[in-house]
């Protein structure tokens, strides 16, 4: 009769060690390789071993006379193996668990901070990152420049294909910024068709990006639900971080910028610079497109006591 508890312990133990490896091997699944990932990897070997060690014990017991002696401690044994594999199961069990968790907040999160149509970062995010980012700019001395970008006659697009239409093109345009954004930067849609773009960087850095961003938009071809083929402009305001401001005031000189230049004519690149330096790299920008014939670039120097000018073409 105790043979037949210790064998029915082990049997149990070998259930719950192969339990454990299903949970082990859906934790990994879910894991990026790395040290975590390997380190799961080292842990389901043991449980492998373990599980065969049971099995081999298994085999032994059974091939033991019935009046072998020693039973009472193989039943010592069992019960032993039966509590670690319970221990096992537990921790492999938990750990799925907390994994699944944690990736559900990381995408409750990703949903919380994410457009739905477009696929970039929504308002709240853009607030919550641009109240961050300018605090460390000025805490560290860091470049920090801000583009506000309006997709031109977005409402002619919508009234005359439908809001469907718009759809495409809007996320068309977002998914072309992206492309030419690095990791470091943000791109948000502020609202309607307006995006909002923080630009670790510089003057000159965000200018180079501007006119990258602007050149893509310009020779995209949109394809409509209709089979419509579609082209858009851009117009874009940017200005760059000054000691003393705040989140508002350089949302405020940016989206400023943004509708000086919408009204100078759209599918142009207005800048607001914040010192001398800033205005000489721009002008390098400004001199080159005007040698392409492309006029698209306006440069507005911020009043500094009496040293302001303004540079446009």
């Amino acid at each position: 009769m105790l043979r037949i508890v210790v064998v029915a312990q082990f049997l149990i133990g070998l259930v719950l060690h192969l339990g454990s490896l299903r949970e082990m091997t859906r934790n990994i699944s879910d894991l990026k390789r790395g040290p975590l990932r390997f380190r799961w990897n080292v842990l389901r070997i043991i449980v492998v071993l373990l599980a065969i060690s049971y099995m081999g014990y298994l085999a032994q017991l059974l091939a033991e006379g019935e009046e072998q002696a020693g039973i009472k401690e193989d039943l010592l044994v069992g019960t032993a193996a039966v509590l670690v594999s319970l221990f096992v199961y537990g921790v492999a069990d938990l750990s799925f668990q907390t994994v699944r968790d944690f990736r559900d907040i990381s995408r409750f999160k990703k949903l919380a901070h994410q457009d739905q149509l477009t696929g970039v970062f929504n308002r709240r995010y853009f607030d919550l990152t641009l109240e961050k980012v300018v605090k460390t700019a000025l805490c560290n001395k860091e470049p920090l420049s801000l583009m506000a970008v309006d997709i031109d006659h977005f409402k002619s697009v919508n009234d005359e294909y439908g809001h469907l239409s718009g759809d495409t093109v809007l996320r068309s345009v977002c998914s072309a910024i992206i492309r030419q954004c690095r990791n470091t930067d943000i791109v948000a849609r502020y609202g309607g068709d307006e995006l909002m773009i923080i630009v670790s960087g510089d003057a000159a850095t965000a200018v180079t990006l501007a006119e990258r961003v602007k050149a893509m938009v310009e020779n995209l071809e949109i394809e409509l639900a209709t089979h419509a083929t579609l082209r858009v402009t851009v117009s874009i305001g940017l200005a760059t971080i000054a000691f003393g401001d705040s989140p508002d005031t350089l949302f405020t000189r940016a989206d400023a910028a943004l509708y000086e230049a919408k009204r100078l004519g759209r599918n142009r690149i207005e800048v607001v610079a914040n010192s001398r330096e800033d205005s000489d790299i721009t002008e390098l920008s400004v001199r080159r497109q005007t040698l392409t014939g492309e006029k698209s670039l306006i440069l507005h120097q911020q009043p500094v006591e009496d040293d302001a000018f303004t540079l446009r073409l």
